[in-house]
């Protein structure tokens, strides 16, 4: 579940512009995970944008959030990026 999420616009985007995007992960935690993403013009590789988000793991059912998976814990940990 997206549990916080953040984006400084850095430059202004245009309409058609071609963007790319990187999504990376920063940090595994017990119940989430913390990424940052940065949003860039295709053509020049200008910044655009800035952003960064916390995702929880959460349990619809209990309504409350839970540790994640150690399958899933695996798997996150292995595209961990460290600043």
């Amino acid at each position: 579940m997206l549990a916080s999420t953040k984006c400084d616009f850095i430059a202004q985007g245009y309409f058609n512009q071609l963007l790319t995007i990187r999504t990376s992960l920063t940090k595994v935690g017990t119940k989430s995970c913390d990424m940052v993403h940065d949003i860039l013009c295709s053509q020049t590789g200008e910044v655009i944008a800035k952003g960064s988000a916390v995702l929880v793991c959460f349990n619809f059912l209990k309504q409350k959030s839970e540790p994640i998976p150690e399958f899933i814990k695996e798997k996150l940990i292995s595209h961990l990026v460290h600043n």
